[in-house]
């Protein structure tokens, strides 16, 4: 199972602690070790203080770099949303918009990512109980962060000549559905048994289920470019 770093590789799209500098390239290396962590644990945690440890980080040391264990915990839903976000971009043809969109659903139901995301949230949970006001913000990097790029993306696409039918908001929150389905992200559709768990064969067929079921036609979006 290959890990999914939690650091972004393009600067432009790094958040503002992930600036350059020693204190910059020490925060990414944080960030990779704890997310590599909650890939790696298996049994539901709710504490990212004993995660931290585990990796040999210290108080001190994140109290420095982040201002407190709230704010690393924002900073990790931040930067995982970003990761899965980062095939999104602007698409020259039709070809393109489904590869990108094909790349941005196997990140968002690959095995580590998933276990990573469900250690996370459950850890964002206990933060918001613990701190009413950073519920909203925690929503806000995660969650929320995914269904804006993927709805801003097919808006985008929209423009640009991919016939799809619906608004923005809608298609994403539709995909995501069927995506989290398809993972086990949403525990009430555990993954099928006779299907590998992420499997790209599957997640293929969902992408393209979802599109048979939007598209108005099949057609090269740039046709007259």
């Amino acid at each position: 199972m290959t890990t999914t770093s939690t650091c972004l590789p393009h600067a432009a799209t790094q958040p503002p602690f992930l600036s350059h500098g020693r204190d910059g390239h020490r925060r990414c290396h944080v960030l990779d070790q704890v997310g590599r962590a909650l890939q790696q644990a298996t049994h539901g945690v709710t504490n990212i203080q004993a995660i931290v440890s585990g990796v040999g980080i210290t108080r001190d040391e994140v109290l420095r770099l982040f201002g407190g264990f709230g704010e690393l915990v924002e900073a990790l839903v931040d930067t995982l949303a970003r990761s899965v976000l980062s095939p999104l971009d602007d698409c020259a043809t039709e070809e393109d918009f489904v590869r990108r969109l094909t790349a941005f659903a196997r990140r968002f139901t690959d095995p580590a990512a998933v276990l990573q995301e469900k250690n996370l949230y459950r850890i964002a949970l206990t933060e918001a109980i613990r701190d009413a006001g950073r519920g909203q913000g925690l929503y806000a990097r995660g969650p929320g962060q995914v269904l804006g790029g993927l709805s801003r993306f097919l808006s985008n696409a929209q423009h640009a000549g991919v016939l799809l039918r619906g608004e923005g908001q809608q298609l994403a929150s539709h995909l995501l559905a069927l995506l989290k389905a398809c993972s086990g992200l949403d525990d009430r559709f555990p993954p099928e048994p006779w299907r590998p768990f992420g499997a790209d064969a599957g997640v293929q067929e969902v992408v393209d289920q979802f599109l048979a079921g939007v598209q108005q036609e099949t057609r090269h979006a740039y046709a007259a470019v």
